[in-house]
């Protein structure tokens, strides 16, 4: 190349080089930052799955089918009063939830590691819409997991409509005001098809066993849903339970709160979404479903 072109590239490079180099470092920086978050939503958000740590050992399989999903926009186009569409919504939910249990034995067996923890000191519907939304979540569960899981679900007494069910039974205490209590968690949402949005069994301390939730029972800092599951099992019992908007998540400062920044942009930006609440969803948006172990219990005296 002539020593005239060297000249020109070099007083190009000074003229303009600085500036379109910073330009092209700084695109180069934001598509890698969008690569890793959308690696990190997909790894980390968009599972779905129980862990392989977790007392079941099994894999959830969530319902995602069709009708059910087509069902639930349906409610929540509706013109039903909240109060209906949160029943409806809550049936539906249970349903779907219930069938993810497994079909031959509801009840997991134990697990194969425990570790001791050491704690310190409706309104009237019409009845071609009900009709016509039960039936399409019903057609999303195979019969045999709806007979053998749907009807084991019952409403806790006093707990504003929370719903469990039993998969495996404690023999231990029953926990009761002031006593300090730790347990095991497993959260889905079921506007998002029963996604994953939190799990104690993800939550590794230094030896990599899984760390348990702590909190005092009425202390008000959990949501109410999980109090009135706790407070009616027995150390060792392993329940699902569904918890109605009511019940749940009312703002962003309520226990249990996932540690990890995208599981909690999921279940805010879910349930607490302002367009879809102004547009009457929130009674379908809050339901949360939880698994719930109860290991230990510090009584209060």
């Amino acid at each position: 190349m002539p020593r005239c072109c060297y000249a020109a590239l070099e007083e190009f490079i000074c003229i303009f080089g600085g500036p379109w180099l910073f330009g092209l470092l700084l695109s180069g920086l934001f598509i890698l930052l969008y690569v890793v978050i959308n690696v990190a939503r997909m790894t980390f958000v968009g599972t779905g799955k129980l862990p392989e740590s977790a007392p079941t050992q099994q894999r959830w399989q969530i319902g995602h089918s069709l009708p059910f999903l087509e069902s639930l926009n349906e409610v929540r186009k509706s013109k039903l009063n909240p109060e209906a569409k949160e029943n409806i919504a809550t049936v539906a939910a249970f349903m779907v939830i219930a069938a993810a249990a497994p079909v031959a034995g509801a009840v997991p067996p134990p697990p194969k590691k425990t570790k001791t923890v050491t704690l310190a000191a409706a309104s009237p519907l019409t009845a071609t819409r009900r009709h016509l939304f039960l039936a399409a979540a019903a057609s999303a569960l195979p019969t045999a997991a709806a007979s053998a899981t749907a009807g084991r679900f019952t409403e806790i007494p006093g707990s504003g409509g929370v719903k469990a069910l039993e998969l495996r039974e404690g023999s231990g205490d029953v926990p009761a005001d002031g006593d300090q209590v730790a347990i095991h968690y497993y959260g889905r949402l079921a506007a998002k098809q029963g996604w994953r949005f939190d799990s104690t069994y993800d939550h590794k301390d230094a030896t990599g066993d899984p760390i348990p939730f702590v909190f005092t029972v009425g202390s008000g800092k959990v949501i109410p849903g999980i109090e009135a599951a706790v407070k009616s099992m027995r150390v060792g019992g392993l329940r699902r339970v569904v918890i109605p908007p009511s019940q749940g998540y009312q703002n962003t400062s309520q226990e249990p709160i996932p540690p990890n920044f995208f599981d909690r942009q999921r279940l805010f930006t879910t349930i607490l979404n302002p367009t879809r609440l102004a547009n009457g969803e929130g009674s379908t948006l809050g339901i949360v479903i939880f698994d719930i172990e109860l290991l230990s219990i510090r009584q209060h005296t």
